[in-house]
């Protein structure tokens, strides 16, 4: 203990009585002669006093006469001086007061206005007081792949085989009937006719097809199709392997297998939505696309090969048998039981004028019906039904070449599918659906001016790459906005579109004989954007469809 504390009586020492009131030194002498280390007087007693102690409280009251003011034993709370009510206005002025300007702190107190240009002490005083938030640990999980979502549900593995089978004899198919007509005719006009002429029942019969679908067990429907092409094949086949081939046996062999695409195409696209739930549609037809984009890489080039060691008799005994695997796919769906109202000629006619009423009140089904006729009367008689004249007389290349050349699209298709399947769902339909479109006119544009084999081939895989990536968008929006009783009818409308195919044969094939092969596809490219550019104009409803 210094000088200090020994001169002055601590705080502590000095005495308080039961009310609160302190107790001086010279009017109770037994706290001033008691020794420091010393034990303090027995106090005797509680709380109460007996009545012959005089009372402290009084004493303190009233004190001696004889006493002094300024004595040492005056009253410790009478020196304590009442603190007056301050004002928190002048409080504040008074630490501001005790802030140096020239501080941080002062900042905070507004001594000193901020300026924008005089904010390096804030961000330094901010700096030191701010205090930094825990960070949450970021979890990283795996990235899920949507590719073949649609392979979980069994019964759309049967369909995508039977799809692929389908499709495998259909490309062969094509190359067979391209080099045969060429061989035949040697027109550049009846070749694009007989690719095409496949599409032209769908013109008239489609929705006729439809309605079947909408009235029959889509199952067994879509089985029996696939056999009757069996069988039809094999048929054409006998002939050629028999040398009784002629012009008008491939275009009657194009025909009856043309009928069959008016059932088979609406059963198989309606079945789809009855497998998989809506959110996963994009992502089952961006796979059903690819079945027909995988075959098509390997199917016409296989073609080709077996054309020129076997000839088109064997080759067409395989596409016979690659259909009759697709009839046993599809027979192995197992779908539910649904009780439809049968079918009848009476009632025929006001079922598909209902179907109609339904897809004309629907704007973005009309404009994806208008949007899907375009590349069918435009590119694909253009480009595809042109095929074997580009590689006669621009390539120059045989039925390898030419397998080469069908193949590509193949490549690009099933590398477009990949992708849109991967994504799982897109969410502005409409404005991809329009891009894919359009990247196919240009590539178009492009290739119609290519001579090169090898740039020729890449270019039309970002033909069939756009291309097929508009047809599984627009083929998804058409069977989720439509319901079930409707589903058949509005697929055969939509399938319509095709039947044009024909129609833009004729005009790439008389464009094709007049002006030459690479200038008929630059003018079906040229109308095509010609045609897109007021379809976006004109249907708002498709721009913002989600």
């Amino acid at each position: 203990m210094d000088a200090r504390e020994s001169s002055y009586p601590r705080r502590e020492d000095i005495p308080v009585a039961n009310d609160g009131v302190a107790i001086s030194q010279a009017d109770n002498p037994q706290f001033s002669s008691n020794p420091v280390g010393s034990s303090p007087p027995e106090i005797v007693g509680d709380v109460g006093l007996d009545a012959s102690t005089q009372d402290v409280a009084s004493l303190i009251a009233a004190p001696d006469s004889d006493e002094s003011s300024d004595a040492p034993t005056q009253d410790v709370a009478a020196m304590t001086p009442e603190a007056p009510a301050h004002d928190p206005a002048s409080t504040l002025e008074e630490v501001k007061n005790l802030i140096a300007p020239q501080s941080a702190e002062a900042e905070l107190t507004g001594v000193v206005t901020i300026e924008p240009d005089l904010d390096s002490r804030r961000r330094r005083f901010m700096r030191a007081i701010h205090v930094r938030r825990p960070r949450a640990r970021r979890v990283h999980r795996p990235v899920r792949i949507h590719t073949f979502d649609s392979f979980r549900y069994g019964n759309y593995v049967f369909l995508w085989l039977a799809t692929a089978f389908s499709s495998a004899g259909f490309w062969i198919q094509q190359v067979i009937v391209g080099w045969l007509t060429y061989q035949v005719t040697e027109s550049a006009l009846w070749t694009s006719v007989a690719l095409g002429l496949d599409a032209l029942p769908i013109l008239f019969v489609g929705p006729i097809g439809g309605l079947l679908v909408d009235k029959l067990d889509r199952r067994k429907l879509l089985a029996a199709i696939y056999a009757y092409q069996s069988v039809t094949t094999l048929v054409f086949a006998v002939v050629i392997l028999t040398g009784n081939l002629q012009a008008w046996h491939i275009f009657a062999f194009i025909f009856f297998m043309g009928l069959s695409w008016v059932v088979s195409d609406p059963a198989r696209m309606s079945l789809i939505p009855n497998i998989v739930p809506p959110e996963n549609l994009v992502n089952a037809f961006a796979l059903n696309s690819m079945a027909f984009s995988v075959t098509r890489l390997a199917a016409p080039a296989l073609a080709g090969v077996l054309i020129a060691v076997g000839g088109a008799g064997p080759t067409l005994l395989l596409e016979a048998a690659l259909q009759l695997a697709a009839a046993g796919a599809a027979f192995s769906l197992r779908m539910p039981r649904v009780d439809k109202p049968r079918a009848s000629l009476a009632s025929a006619r006001r079922d598909l004028a209902e179907g109609v009423r339904y897809a004309l009140g629907q704007p973005v089904l009309l404009s994806l019906f208008a949007l899907t006729a375009l590349p069918a009367v435009l590119i694909m008689p253009s480009v595809n039904g042109l095929m074997p004249v580009y590689a006669a007389e621009i390539f120059e290349v045989d039925a390898r070449g030419l397998g080469l050349l069908v193949s590509a699209f193949g490549a690009g298709s099933t590398l477009g599918t990949l992708v849109l399947a991967t994504k799982g769902d897109v969410g502005a339909k409409g404005k991809a659906a329009l891009f894919g479109i359009s990247a196919t006119a240009l590539a178009t544009a492009v290739f119609s001016m290519n001579t090169f084999f090898p740039t020729a081939y890449l270019n039309l895989m970002i033909v069939s790459a756009a291309m097929m990536m508009f047809f599984s968008i627009s083929s998804a929006v058409v069977q989720r906005s439509v319901p079930d009783e409707f589903r058949g009818r509005v697929t055969g409308l939509y399938m319509i579109a095709w039947g044009l195919f024909p129609v833009g044969s004729l005009a790439a094939g008389y464009l094709a004989e007049r002006l030459g092969v690479q200038q008929a596809t630059q003018i079906m490219a040229g109308a095509l954007i010609v045609a897109l550019a007021l379809a976006i104009w004109k249907f708002r409803a498709l721009r913002e469809l989600r």
